[in-house]
């Protein structure tokens, strides 16, 4: 019992310590972990959480956000203004029934999802498929309109303006833990030139949120 005690005792001695950390600053620019680990007994525990998880900046700084975790756990640092620019990872699209999906890997065990027609008798019939959602996995900015879309290059720097609609990192993978084919993605930094408070969540682990307040 006592030793169960003691394992419970460090876990909550560690994260304790993840949550209170002071954020770093290297000339103007401040450092946040998305995710962390805690060491539990012989095991490493990852936490879904921004760490520190609300910093104050001036006018001018930057924030750049890494990923450390120590396992293959994707983040990401997604602003947005509303709830409707949600970005799920996944969505699903209407595509013509006759259109037919080649694998670019001969050979590769994968297929698309893909819900069956219901209207299929009838000359627009169509199907839907279920894809990536570039928007989610991608670094992405959304104009103060809501229509213009930018894609930014992976491990970018962008000049927050403080009135778009949605600004992305896209998937921030652990440092040697990228899949496939997936982007190199291992930072993202904003440069926050208006005053205010923004908040700020990881689309992968919505629970995971943070703000960053400009003075």
């Amino acid at each position: 019992m006592s030793f169960r005690i003691l394992l419970v005792f460090a876990y909550v001695s560690t994260l304790l310590i993840v949550l209170t950390s002071a954020a770093t600053t290297v000339n103007a620019q401040v450092s946040v972990e998305a995710g962390s680990a805690s060491m539990v007994g012989n095991g490493t525990s990852p936490l879904t959480i921004f760490v520190p998880q609300d910093i104050q900046i001036n006018v001018g700084e930057s924030v750049t956000w890494t990923n450390p975790t120590p396992v293959a756990e994707p983040h990401t640092v997604t602003f947005f203004t509303n709830e409707t620019f949600f970005a799920p990872p996944l969505a699903p699209f209407a595509v013509p029934n006759s259109t037919e999906f080649t694998p670019v890997a001969q050979g590769a065990n994968v297929e698309p999802t893909i819900v069956p027609s219901t209207n299929g008798g009838s000359e627009n019939a169509t199907k839907t498929v279920v894809t990536d959602n570039a928007r989610s996995t991608n670094p992405v900015v959304i104009d103060s309109t809501g229509r213009n879309v930018t894609y930014l290059s992976p491990n970018a720097t962008y000049a927050f303006q403080g009135n778009e609609q949605y600004v992305n990192s896209g998937w921030m993978w652990p440092e040697g833990v990228v899949p496939p084919g997936a982007p190199y993605l291992a930072t993202f930094t904003v440069k926050f030139d208006v005053p205010g408070t923004y908040s700020y969540i990881c689309i992968v682990h919505p629970w995971m949120t943070g703000t960053v307040g400009v003075t």
